[in-house]
């Protein structure tokens, strides 16, 4: 999967930077994201379902 582009986001950059930590608010940042869980400070375990065609996919 290649997610790719910019965006530019009206916030300061620690209000970003919390988002981005918060497993809630990534996981809806994620196409076919369906779980999302914080393991520890640093790493996060996620499930995610691609389709492609009739191939359907999940990770």
């Amino acid at each position: 999967m290649e997610i790719s582009g910019s965006q530019v986001i009206q916030a300061d950059r620690s209000s970003v930077w919390s988002a981005l930590n918060d497993a809630d608010v990534l996981r809806l940042c994620i196409p076919g994201c369906e779980v999302l869980e914080r393991i520890s400070d640093d790493e996060m375990s996620a499930s995610v379902t691609s389709k492609i065609g009739p191939v359907k996919a999940k990770f």
